[in-house]
């Protein structure tokens, strides 16, 4: 096949599971073109080894909204960023056009979750979606849509301010809605990666979704028969979403003379909320050590001297860093909350608990405890990296899911 890519991804999980996804179908002989935008992160990971990538400019106005735009979201019309993105779409999907390619595999924007891309081109589509955008349709910690609190007298200067600024957001947030939603609906397959994403599409776009799991690298992530060390690790960005005041609220209920601590392995942070989270862990003495930005091979080794890997995002829709622990022999132990219900098993390569701080910390107290259910379960996890979550049964899913869309019938281009 000759497969065009787009995308608008950050560094994370999302980026390293397309690039499993596209290193698997270059591997297998596929032609591979990427298009995307200078907003994305095109020095994480070695995507020039998958094939050639076009960077076209997409002019973003900033975190401002113009008054124009302002005014505009009356009428419930696309903003200035909206229309810069449409126009990067439409000259990559005319550059597509012209390359005579079997199929557009899109992945995620990480600004308007489903990308626009599909709504210009005639080629078959296909969108794997790492999530759309959570915080139109999740509480973090507040939905968008819920009216302010009480203000001051309506007869106030503040009051009147108050309402326009609402009555703006609210409807520059419907017409992102809108244009997520007409996005998504353009593509004529949107694959996910778990069940718990699958009725998330249900749900927020009301449109049938595909599971197509992902797999591990077991090139990199590998056990190094590293001695462990009193240390348990998490990677992800150092958010609220991936709520690490949980886990140092969990470990400071170990006692002092166990308590492991906690190695942080983030690809964003922001300075305030960083700041917040080593006063927790200073206030309940736990020594807490967040490494930014470390390269793959910094990783591993930090996977293989780690005594666990613990997990507690909001939501989470799928979560590939617990499986790359479990490829170097680290048991997991999690909240049991979105996709990571479908990955790590109970008592197999991990522990599932509730969102709770004192059975988080009684988990990982147990499984540090006993060598014995520690040497099992890093087995177990081997194992079960190596029979359902490799890069050969991912790109097989891919693949077929892509040789499919070329053969069913093109849906029509929205208006």
């Amino acid at each position: 096949m000759k497969i065009a890519v787009w995308h608008n991804l950050p560094s994370g999980g999302g980026k390293r599971a397309m690039f499993y996804h596209l290193q698997g179908l270059k591997e297998r002989g596929h032609q591979i073109e990427i298009w995307t935008t200078p907003q994305a992160d095109n020095q994480y990971l070695d995507f020039n080894s998958i094939g050639p990538i076009h960077v076209v400019p997409f002019d973003s106005p900033g975190e401002s909204v113009p008054m124009r735009d302002r005014f505009g979201y009356l009428g419930f019309h696309q903003d200035t960023a909206m229309r810069s993105m449409i126009a990067h779409s439409h000259v990559c999907a005319e550059q597509i056009q012209a390359g005579n390619f079997d199929v557009l595999f899109a992945n995620s924007c990480m600004v308007y979750g489903s990308p626009y891309i599909a709504r210009f081109t005639t080629l078959p589509t296909l969108l794997y979606l790492g999530e759309p955008l959570r915080y139109l349709y999740e509480a973090q910690p507040q939905l968008p849509w819920c009216a302010p609190g009480e203000m001051q007298s309506w007869t106030s200067y503040a009051y009147w301010r108050m309402l326009v600024n609402d009555l703006w957001r609210q409807r520059q947030l419907r017409v992102i809605m809108r244009e997520e939603q007409l996005n998504a609906a353009a593509f004529d397959r949107i694959l996910v990666n778990s069940l718990f994403s699958v009725e998330t599409c249900l749900r927020v776009y009301s449109l049938d979704a595909e599971v197509s799991y992902l797999g591990v690298d077991t090139r990199i992530f590998r056990p190094l028969g590293l001695a462990r060390q009193p240390f348990v690790m998490c990677t992800g960005s150092f958010q609220a979403r991936k709520d690490p005041s949980f886990i140092i609220e969990s470990l400071s209920h170990i006692p002092v003379s166990r308590r492991p601590g906690l190695v942080w392995v983030s690809n964003y942070t922001d300075s305030v909320f960083e700041a917040r989270m080593q006063q927790q862990a200073q206030r309940t003495g736990v020594d807490l050590s967040l490494r930014k930005m470390v390269s793959d091979d910094e990783l591993v080794r930090l996977l293989n001297q780690a005594s666990a890997f613990v997990y507690a995002p909001r939501l989470e829709p799928f979560g590939l860093a617990p499986l790359e622990a479990n490829a170097c022999g680290l048991p997991v132990v999690a909240v049991a909350e979105g996709g990571i219900r479908e990955s790590i098993q109970h008592g197999q390569n991990g522990l599932l608990v509730n969102r709770d701080t004192h059975q988080m910390a009684q988990a990982i107290d147990s499984l540090l405890s006993s060598k014995t259910l520690w040497d099992q379960m890093s087995k177990r996890a081997i194992d079960i990296i190596d029979s359902q979550w490799s890069l050969t049964v991912c790109t097989d899913r891919i693949e077929q899911a892509l040789q499919q869309t070329i053969q069913q019938p093109k849906a029509p281009i929205a208006e």
